[in-house]
Protein backbone atom coordinates (compact mmCIF):
# COMPACT_ATOMS: atom_id res chain seq x y z
CA UNK A 1 0.00 0.00 0.00
CA UNK A 2 0.92 3.56 0.32
CA UNK A 3 1.32 5.59 3.37
CA UNK A 4 2.70 8.40 5.39
CA UNK A 5 4.35 8.61 8.81
CA UNK A 6 1.85 9.29 11.38
CA UNK A 7 3.52 10.76 14.18
CA UNK A 8 1.84 14.00 14.55
CA UNK A 9 4.15 15.75 12.18
CA UNK A 10 5.06 12.82 9.96
CA UNK A 11 8.40 11.11 9.96
CA UNK A 12 8.80 10.65 13.69
CA UNK A 13 6.30 7.87 14.16
CA UNK A 14 7.42 5.67 11.31
CA UNK A 15 11.03 6.20 12.17
CA UNK A 16 10.27 5.21 15.73
CA UNK A 17 8.78 2.01 14.41
CA UNK A 18 12.24 0.83 13.42
CA UNK A 19 14.10 2.08 16.48
CA UNK A 20 15.28 -1.42 17.39
CA UNK A 21 17.73 -3.41 15.29
CA UNK A 22 17.45 -7.14 14.66
CA UNK A 23 19.62 -9.13 17.01
CA UNK A 24 21.15 -11.93 14.90
CA UNK A 25 22.46 -13.74 17.96
CA UNK A 26 19.11 -14.27 19.65
CA UNK A 27 17.81 -17.80 19.74
CA UNK A 28 14.14 -17.31 18.98
CA UNK A 29 12.59 -20.38 17.37
CA UNK A 30 10.05 -18.43 15.34
CA UNK A 31 7.01 -16.18 15.49
CA UNK A 32 3.61 -16.81 16.98
CA UNK A 33 0.42 -16.30 15.02
CA UNK A 34 -2.41 -13.82 15.05
CA UNK A 35 -3.91 -12.43 18.24
CA UNK A 36 -2.30 -13.60 21.44
CA UNK A 37 -4.71 -11.79 23.80
CA UNK A 38 -2.15 -9.88 25.78
CA UNK A 39 0.31 -12.75 26.13
CA UNK A 40 3.73 -13.04 24.56
CA UNK A 41 5.36 -15.91 22.69
CA UNK A 42 7.36 -18.00 25.09
CA UNK A 43 11.09 -18.00 24.34
CA UNK A 44 12.32 -21.55 24.85
CA UNK A 45 15.86 -20.73 23.82
CA UNK A 46 18.81 -21.26 26.17
CA UNK A 47 20.35 -18.01 24.93
CA UNK A 48 19.69 -15.40 27.60
CA UNK A 49 21.38 -12.56 25.71
CA UNK A 50 18.33 -11.61 23.63
CA UNK A 51 16.63 -8.40 22.64
CA UNK A 52 13.15 -8.17 24.23
CA UNK A 53 11.67 -6.41 21.20
CA UNK A 54 12.89 -8.95 18.66
CA UNK A 55 12.34 -12.02 20.79
CA UNK A 56 9.42 -11.43 23.15
CA UNK A 57 7.21 -8.89 21.39
CA UNK A 58 8.04 -8.95 17.67
CA UNK A 59 10.13 -11.53 15.81
CA UNK A 60 11.73 -10.17 12.64
CA UNK A 61 13.03 -13.48 11.28
CA UNK A 62 9.98 -14.95 9.57
CA UNK A 63 6.55 -13.65 8.65
CA UNK A 64 3.65 -14.02 11.06
CA UNK A 65 0.62 -15.94 9.85
CA UNK A 66 -1.77 -13.05 9.13
CA UNK A 67 -5.34 -13.24 7.73
CA UNK A 68 -6.05 -12.02 4.22
CA UNK A 69 -7.77 -8.62 4.04
CA UNK A 70 -11.48 -8.52 3.36
CA UNK A 71 -12.48 -11.57 5.38
CA UNK A 72 -14.32 -9.81 8.24
CA UNK A 73 -18.12 -9.78 7.73
CA UNK A 74 -19.56 -6.28 7.86
CA UNK A 75 -16.23 -4.53 7.29
CA UNK A 76 -14.45 -3.21 4.22
CA UNK A 77 -12.28 -5.11 1.79
CA UNK A 78 -9.08 -3.67 3.24
CA UNK A 79 -9.85 -4.75 6.83
CA UNK A 80 -7.59 -7.57 8.03
CA UNK A 81 -9.32 -8.16 11.37
CA UNK A 82 -11.02 -6.65 14.39
CA UNK A 83 -8.99 -5.85 17.48
CA UNK A 84 -10.40 -5.55 21.00
CA UNK A 85 -9.40 -4.23 24.40
CA UNK A 86 -6.78 -6.57 25.88
CA UNK A 87 -5.53 -7.88 22.54
CA UNK A 88 -1.91 -8.02 21.43
CA UNK A 89 -1.61 -8.77 17.71
CA UNK A 90 1.57 -9.99 16.02
CA UNK A 91 1.28 -9.70 12.24
CA UNK A 92 3.02 -8.72 9.00
CA UNK A 93 2.21 -6.06 6.42
CA UNK A 94 3.26 -8.50 3.68
CA UNK A 95 0.13 -9.48 1.76
CA UNK A 96 -1.87 -6.54 3.11
CA UNK A 97 -4.27 -4.28 1.23
CA UNK A 98 -3.23 -1.29 -0.89
CA UNK A 99 -6.24 0.99 -0.42
CA UNK A 100 -4.63 3.87 1.46
CA UNK A 101 -1.71 5.88 0.13
CA UNK A 102 0.30 9.05 0.51
CA UNK A 103 -2.60 11.20 -0.68
CA UNK A 104 -4.79 9.90 2.16
CA UNK A 105 -2.11 10.70 4.69
CA UNK A 106 -1.48 14.14 3.24
CA UNK A 107 -5.20 14.86 3.60
CA UNK A 108 -4.98 13.77 7.23
CA UNK A 109 -1.97 16.11 7.70
CA UNK A 110 0.46 13.53 9.00
CA UNK A 111 2.50 13.11 5.84
CA UNK A 112 4.68 15.33 3.71
CA UNK A 113 4.77 15.55 -0.05
CA UNK A 114 8.28 14.11 -0.19
CA UNK A 115 7.23 10.81 1.39
CA UNK A 116 6.07 7.71 -0.44
CA UNK A 117 3.66 5.32 1.27
CA UNK A 118 2.83 2.79 -1.43
CA UNK A 119 3.61 -0.39 0.50
CA UNK A 120 0.89 -2.85 1.57
CA UNK A 121 -0.95 -1.82 4.74
CA UNK A 122 -2.80 -3.69 7.44
CA UNK A 123 -6.11 -2.27 8.67
CA UNK A 124 -7.73 -3.26 11.96
CA UNK A 125 -11.17 -2.19 13.17
CA UNK A 126 -11.32 -0.99 16.78
CA UNK A 127 -14.22 0.16 18.93
CA UNK A 128 -13.55 2.09 22.14
CA UNK A 129 -16.15 1.12 24.78
CA UNK A 130 -18.25 3.84 26.37
CA UNK A 131 -16.85 5.03 29.69
CA UNK A 132 -13.39 3.51 29.20
CA UNK A 133 -10.12 5.20 28.38
CA UNK A 134 -7.87 3.44 25.87
CA UNK A 135 -4.20 3.07 25.01
CA UNK A 136 -2.98 1.94 21.58
CA UNK A 137 0.67 0.81 21.32
CA UNK A 138 2.58 -0.02 18.14
CA UNK A 139 5.84 -2.02 17.92
CA UNK A 140 7.67 -1.90 14.59
CA UNK A 141 11.32 -2.93 14.95
CA UNK A 142 11.53 -4.85 11.67
CA UNK A 143 11.00 -2.19 8.97
CA UNK A 144 10.39 1.52 8.40
CA UNK A 145 6.69 1.45 9.29
CA UNK A 146 4.19 3.51 11.24
CA UNK A 147 0.56 3.55 12.33
CA UNK A 148 -2.37 5.94 12.15
CA UNK A 149 -5.39 5.73 14.43
CA UNK A 150 -8.06 6.99 12.08
CA UNK A 151 -11.73 7.92 12.41
CA UNK A 152 -14.12 8.56 9.57
CA UNK A 153 -12.16 6.32 7.19
CA UNK A 154 -13.89 3.60 5.20
CA UNK A 155 -12.23 0.83 3.18
CA UNK A 156 -15.22 0.68 0.86
CA UNK A 157 -14.88 4.31 -0.25
CA UNK A 158 -13.27 4.79 -3.68
CA UNK A 159 -9.54 5.34 -3.35
CA UNK A 160 -9.87 8.91 -4.58
CA UNK A 161 -12.20 9.77 -1.67
CA UNK A 162 -10.13 11.06 1.24
CA UNK A 163 -12.08 11.95 4.36
CA UNK A 164 -11.78 11.65 8.12
CA UNK A 165 -8.68 12.22 10.18
CA UNK A 166 -5.98 10.31 12.00
CA UNK A 167 -3.88 10.71 15.11
CA UNK A 168 -0.31 9.62 15.59
CA UNK A 169 1.31 7.76 18.46
CA UNK A 170 3.90 10.01 20.01
CA UNK A 171 5.06 8.56 23.34
CA UNK A 172 7.73 5.84 23.64
CA UNK A 173 7.25 3.14 26.28
CA UNK A 174 9.88 1.08 28.13
CA UNK A 175 9.75 -1.67 25.46
CA UNK A 176 10.45 0.74 22.61
CA UNK A 177 6.86 0.89 21.41
CA UNK A 178 4.97 4.04 20.45
CA UNK A 179 1.67 4.70 22.20
CA UNK A 180 -1.13 7.21 22.62
CA UNK A 181 -3.84 7.46 25.26
CA UNK A 182 -7.45 8.21 24.34
CA UNK A 183 -9.76 9.61 27.05
CA UNK A 184 -13.03 7.93 27.92
CA UNK A 185 -16.21 9.13 26.28
CA UNK A 186 -19.86 9.12 27.35
CA UNK A 187 -21.24 10.02 23.93
CA UNK A 188 -21.27 6.50 22.52
CA UNK A 189 -18.84 3.92 21.17
CA UNK A 190 -15.97 5.44 19.18
CA UNK A 191 -14.90 3.56 16.06
CA UNK A 192 -11.38 3.65 14.62
CA UNK A 193 -9.35 2.10 11.87
CA UNK A 194 -5.79 1.28 12.88
CA UNK A 195 -3.70 1.48 9.71
CA UNK A 196 -0.14 0.07 9.72
CA UNK A 197 1.84 1.06 6.65
CA UNK A 198 5.41 1.17 5.35
CA UNK A 199 7.47 3.95 3.82
CA UNK A 200 9.20 3.59 0.43
CA UNK A 201 7.91 0.04 0.00
CA UNK A 202 8.96 -1.20 3.46
CA UNK A 203 7.21 -4.34 4.70
CA UNK A 204 7.66 -6.44 7.81
CA UNK A 205 6.39 -7.80 11.10
CA UNK A 206 4.86 -5.62 13.80
CA UNK A 207 3.02 -5.77 17.10
CA UNK A 208 -0.16 -3.94 18.05
CA UNK A 209 -1.61 -3.72 21.57
CA UNK A 210 -4.89 -2.23 22.82
CA UNK A 211 -5.56 -1.64 26.51
CA UNK A 212 -8.75 -0.20 28.03
CA UNK A 213 -9.24 1.12 31.56
CA UNK A 214 -12.21 1.94 33.76
CA UNK A 215 -15.89 1.34 33.08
Amino acid sequence: MKMAPWIGLSVALFAAGCSKELNPDSGDDGPGTGIVDGTEDEDTSDDVDTDPIDDALVNCRSEYDTPEPGGVPGFGECTTDQIYCGDFIQATTVGGSTHYDTEHYLAATFATGSENWDAPERVYSLRQPVGQSMRVTFYGPCADMGIGVCSGWDCDEPEEVRSGDCSSLGTIDSDGGMYRDYPSTTSGVREFELVVDGRDGAQGNFGLRVECFGG
